[in-house]
């Protein structure tokens, strides 16, 4: 962890002594400008200062403002300026940034300095956490048993064939007081297993699981990660999980210890809930996670098997499967791109395919971003079955609707018609049913399904970028168009900034597949377009919506079209009885 100079922190003692302004303004500007790598230290710090102080003061006396400070001051400069202060003159609030409290009541009411602008989180996770070692260090015991030992504690489903947990087996060993939902799976990545552990600490999930884990943030480091070695890391983490395909469910929004242990087998990494007292805060998880995480052991060629526990309390668990299959993908398409960096003189075909594989991670990765249950007052929700939304991106008004329906075929099928750009024509209502011809197309796994394209729209000068990703639970499409400058500049190896206005599909089994049913596929198609209006958003028609249902339409019907003709059955007509 970066320590804080003694500059920094003679700025951070000016600082304090102001803290009768708006702080939430400045001190946050302050902060990223001159601290950004050290935020971690200075959230802890200022906190633990300022709350230890306050606890102690009179009553308040009003004071005028002094102006925001953005730079060190000069020694002596803070002395002179309090002696000139008039200190009977009333205080000139700003009515969006409600001042402080000098109180102790009104420091437990209204958090100073919050994670967020969206959330606002316990003061008292940011004074320390004595008893988060004893947790990490039990849930990494409990994982451990979970994932190699008593076999008792799991049984077969007799449908799909996954490890479920047998519930009374389990309150045996650990008692709970609610109804939890645990499962268990096991895959090979292709990873290292010190680099997977490495990974799995560090790195953001929301790169490592797209669409599934929504939004992360740190919200402190017990214990930093090593350069090397990710042994002993502790932190606490604030997430949202989102259940796909589809998004009428809320996500599940969760505060978490993540820890990182080398162990005789290999390494684990678990996490586990932080029951904080959720009484004194504005923010309230709705989700508990039990133990969770994985163990991590070495096998041949670089490989790395994998045995994944997925356990939660008070709510609906998302599935092992899942996260395994994201997994699975993640460490593939992470081993191609290293393979491609290792490159000593690349062609532009080598510098493009990179640039085209890292703007479809992006674009998977944001394709359900500001289009979700939520509480924004500009959501609309026209029925049960679809949801609709508009939001701006760069001063440009974002209409975006998504909708999951059900199609008897099944989803290798489904995959096939609407990953094929040559016949997307047959059904794309927001490109005008309008040709597409392919100029690249570059797989991305050995799977040659997974493949990232570039082809450019039938009489204009607008080219469409499509990535087509396979995973063990689901299939993604999806795709955004770019200016035809932008994509020379991608064939000619060059980085590009242009946003991408993500629209795509996620296809799923309806149902768990047995040996007599393959039932069929749910599909989520989320679409986005701009809507050139100055009207206010509320007031907003639903073109987006307009879209989505005529695209709907034309994809049943070109499923139903193209679907093969079914073998017959057996030897009787309808007409005749069985026996």
């Amino acid at each position: 962890m970066t320590k804080v100079t003694q500059a920094q922190k003679a700025f951070l003692e000016s600082v304090y002594q102001l803290y009768e302004w708006p702080i939430k303004k400045y001190i946050k500007e302050a902060l990223a400008q001159q601290l950004h790598q050290s935020i971690g230290y200075v959230d802890q710090w200022f906190y633990r200062r300022h709350r230890m102080d306050r606890a102690n003061l009179p009553a308040p006396q009003q004071q005028q403002m002094p102006p925001p400070l953005l730079v060190q001051p000069q020694q002596g400069q803070e002395e002179a300026q309090e002696e000139d202060e008039p200190m009977n003159q009333p205080q000139e609030q700003d009515q969006d940034e409600p001042m402080m409290h000098q109180s102790q009541q009104g420091l437990e009411d209204e958090p100073m300095f919050p994670y967020n602008d969206n959330m606002m989180l316990d003061i008292d996770l940011f004074l320390g956490i004595p008893e988060a070692p004893k947790i990490a260090s039990d849930a990494i015991a409990e994982l451990l048993t979970l994932c190699q030992g008593n076999e008792d504690l799991w049984a077969k489903d007799q449908i799909t064939g996954k490890d479920v947990l047998v519930q009374h087996q389990y309150n045996v060993l650990y008692p709970k007081s609610v109804y939890h939902n645990g499962s268990r799976g096991f895959c090979d990545c292709k990873m290292d297993d010190k680099d997977l552990a490495y990974m799995l600490s560090q790195e953001n999930w929301c790169e490592v699981f797209p669409n599934m884990v929504a939004k992360e943030k740190m919200i402190q480091i017990l214990s930093p990660l090593d350069s090397e070695d990710p042994d002993g890391s502790l932190f606490l983490i604030y997430k949202e999980y989102q259940l796909t395909p589809t998004k009428l469910s809320a996500n599940r929004k969760l505060i978490v210890f993540r820890t990182c242990k080398k162990i005789d087998q290999g390494w684990i990494v678990a996490e586990v809930t932080h029951e904080h007292n959720q009484n004194e805060s504005a923010y309230q998880p709705n989700c508990q996670r039990l133990p969770s995480g994985c163990l991590i052991e070495p096998i041949t060629n670089g490989f790395s098997r994998v045995t994944w526990v997925e356990h939660i309390e008070g709510g609906v668990a998302f599935g092992v499967t899942e996260m395994l299959s994201c997994l699975e993908r993640t460490c593939e398409r992470k081993s191609i791109e290293e393979a491609t960096r290792a490159i000593e003189n690349p062609s532009f075909q080598d510098k493009e395919k990179s640039i085209l594989m890292r703007l479809g991670h992006t674009m998977v990765k944001g394709l359900f971003d500001q289009i979700g249950p939520n509480e924004d007052e500009n959501s609309i929700f026209p029925s049960f079955d679809d949801f609709t939304t508009f939001y701006k991106v760069n001063d440009e008004v974002v209409g975006g609707a998504v909708m999951s329906f059900i199609v008897t075929q099944s989803p290798d099928f489904v995959l096939e018609i609407l990953g094929n750009v040559k016949i997307r024509h047959e059904w794309d209502h927001l490109m005008g049913f309008r040709k597409l011809h392919p100029i690249v197309c570059y797989p991305t796994a050995e799977d040659t399904r997974n493949t990232v394209s570039l082809s450019k729209m039938d009489d204009e000068d607008i080219m469409l970028i499509q990535e087509v990703t396979v995973e063990r639970a689901r299939s993604l499409v999806v795709w955004s168009t770019l200016p035809r400058d932008a994509s020379y500049r991608i064939s000619l190896g060059e980085e590009t900034d242009i946003p991408l206005l993500v629209s795509g599909f996620v296809i799923c089994q309806n149902g768990d597949t047995t040996a007599n049913s393959m039932g069929g596929s749910v599909v989520t198609l989320v679409l986005r377009k701009f809507s050139n209006v100055d009207e206010p958003l509320e007031f907003l028609d639903s073109p987006p919506l307009t879209a989505l249902n005529e695209t709907v339409k034309r994809v049943k019907e070109e499923l139903d079209k193209r679907q093969p003709l079914s073998p017959p059955t057996g030897a009787f007509t309808q007409d005749e009885p069985v026996i």
